[in-house]
């Protein structure tokens, strides 16, 4: 189902780890399922890929092994008590991450570079077509981050949070917003200099150069 590639790219975080992966098993779902076979072949293979997964892990879950007659009725239930678990994971890792949350002073040019992959991502985002309040959802946490790069000490969290926010979709929606990952993992990577460059300071005795102010594009 997944490819030995998907599997070693999965995050570290077991949260995450588990959010990701369901996500990309209900994509493989979405892409093979065939409505006229009875014999229920894609459906089977997701729900082993699950289950095997939270055997690897030692996830439980609240649920029998498939009858022998695999039914609708069992996929229903079985997919209500995953979307149960990826929920319970979601808050988790936003709990996590909120524990572990940094304070950063990003440079002009670095405020200026994230600007830059904000409006990226809002181009990507707004012609998707997705249910509103999702839409609204993703669109309000985009313009928290865009709000929180411009103060003088940035808090990490609200990258974290539109992160989540953009893990939760499924389907083609999912597929549609891959490249907002990559473009968040390079947010990620520039509050992680930032962060090294700020420590170096604090060693030296020095302050962070003052900030200039960046003006956004209006969403």
């Amino acid at each position: 189902m997944l490819t030995d590639e998907e599997l070693e790219n999965l995050p570290e975080d077991a949260d995450a780890s588990f959010i990701e992966y369901v996500r990309k098993c209900r994509n493989w779902l979405d892409r093979n399922i065939n409505h006229n076979d009875l014999n229920y072949g894609a459906e089977r293979k997701y729900v082993s890929a699950i289950r095997a997964y939270c055997k690897a892990y030692n996830i439980n879950i609240d649920i029998t092994f498939p009858p022998l007659e695999f039914n609708q009725d069992y996929l229903d239930r079985f997919d209500s008590e995953i979307e149960f678990l990826r929920q319970t994971k979601r808050i988790e890792l936003a709990k996590s991450q909120k524990q572990v949350e940094l304070n950063v002073c990003l440079s002009a040019e670095q405020k200026k570079q994230i600007h830059i992959y904000i409006d990226n991502i809002r181009d990507i985002v707004l012609p998707i077509n997705l249910n509103e309040s999702k839409k609204r959802a993703i669109i309000n946490k985009i313009n928290a981050l865009s709000e929180e790069i411009d103060q003088e000490k940035t808090k990490t969290q609200a990258a974290m949070a539109l992160s989540i926010e953009i893990a939760s979709t499924v389907g083609q929606v999912a597929k549609e917003l891959e490249p907002v990952k990559e473009i968040m993992n390079s947010i990620t990577n520039l509050f992680g200099l930032a962060k090294n460059e700020n420590d170096s300071l604090m060693i030296s005795g020095s302050k962070p150069p003052k900030q200039i102010e960046y003006q956004t594009k209006k969403s």
